[in-house]
């Protein structure tokens, strides 16, 4: 028993401890604004719902770059950022043709079209954040992801009591990318050199090289959508909890991930020596997400009422989804620690 506990505490050093806190409260945050979200009308909600699947075009544009940044600890380079603005100006063609060929389309697809304006700045700050999570930000970083959703909430809340809830989606779209610019400029202050570019195209000169960084990149976004549309469109699934499960253990995967890109060679070697742990983690984590987002939803719907809280509605369709996705998540995780721990000439054309 002793030896146990010793390896917990080693492995629970106070970096670690504090970096998994912050997290976490960030994330329960999260969970009003959710729930928030998933109250809306019907084609608001599918906005909510559907806004995630864009980072699809923003992994498209990265192509990778940031998983290089974090690996190699190159700073940004002027070929990346010239791609964005090339990106930002294919976005707006694209969405003067579709709103002149297309006018008759649902409104959470028009307000979808608008909000892809966001995917070259997304790009960029992504990039950004690896930047400042291994060169000692990480902190800062979680703390903005506290106060993000908390900030969110409110303004929503304060827009959909003053104007028509169907035009949401504008002041979500500018809080969205705000709060970004608000957290990246208060970085530059702090250490402007962080953000200095570099001529030439950074890791770019090999499309070979760049495919195992992509693929590693987009991969929990394709297990998330996967999952999520086969649950909701093959087995068309009304009632339980299975979204929720999925949705929280791709959460989840986001978690770990932030503690391999600020580099923690002990939570690295965690993830890379003990499958299993990540596992029962990762399903252990998703299960109390979900919980939570069920609850709070009952809540904000019906009033606090002993009664009226659960533990848990699943079926057995949300069970299986929930282990293989969890599954899958796990394996990601374990790929990735082997992959960003590895040397840095693996991945270079020097």
């Amino acid at each position: 028993m002793g030896v146990f506990t010793g390896k917990i505490e080693k492995l629970l050093h106070k970096k670690l401890l504090l970096f998994v806190s912050l997290r976490l409260i960030g994330a329960a945050t999260g969970l009003v604004l959710i729930s928030f979200q998933y109250n809306q009308p019907l084609q608001l909600k599918y906005f909510f719902h559907h806004f995630p699947s864009l980072l699809i075009f923003v992994y498209l544009i990265d192509f990778g770059y940031s998983e290089l940044i974090t690996k190699t600890n190159d700073s940004i380079s002027i070929g990346f950022v010239k791609r964005l603005f090339y990106a930002l100006a294919a976005i707006i063609t694209i969405q003067l043709l579709a709103f002149n060929v297309f006018p008759q389309v649902e409104s959470s697809i028009k307000w979808l079209l608008v909000a892809a304006l966001f995917i070259p700045f997304q790009a960029f700050f992504d990039v950004c954040y690896r930047v400042m999570l291994r060169s000692g930000f990480a902190l800062h970083y979680l703390v903005y992801q506290l106060m993000s959703p908390v900030l969110m909430l409110i303004a929503l809340i304060l827009f959909a009591k003053y104007m028509d809830v169907s035009r949401l989606y504008i002041p979500f779209i500018a809080i969205t990318v705000g709060i970004q610019i608000a957290f990246v400029l208060v970085v530059f202050k702090i250490q402007p050199s962080l953000f200095r570019l570099q001529g030439g195209t950074n890791n770019f000169s090999s499309s070979h090289n760049m495919f195992i960084p992509f693929i590693l990149k987009i991969t929990p976004l394709l297990i998330y959508e996967l999952a999520s549309d086969i649950y909701t469109h093959y087995f068309q699934v009304d009632t339980g909890s299975g979204f929720e499960l999925i949705r929280s253990a791709y959460f989840m995967v986001g978690i770990l991930l932030l503690l391999l890109y600020a580099k923690d060679d002990r939570m690295t070697n965690m993830i890379k020596k003990n499958f299993i742990m990540v596992f029962l983690s990762l399903a252990a984590a998703s299960f109390l997400i979900t919980t939570l987002i069920t609850n709070v939803k009952i809540v904000l719907k019906n009033g606090f009422h002993v009664n009226s809280i659960q533990l848990f509605s699943f079926q057995m369709t949300d069970i299986v989804f929930w282990l293989v996705t969890t599954l899958l998540c796990s394996f990601y995780l374990f790929r990735y620690s082997a992959w960003v721990s590895s040397p840095k000439k693996v991945m270079t054309n020097e």
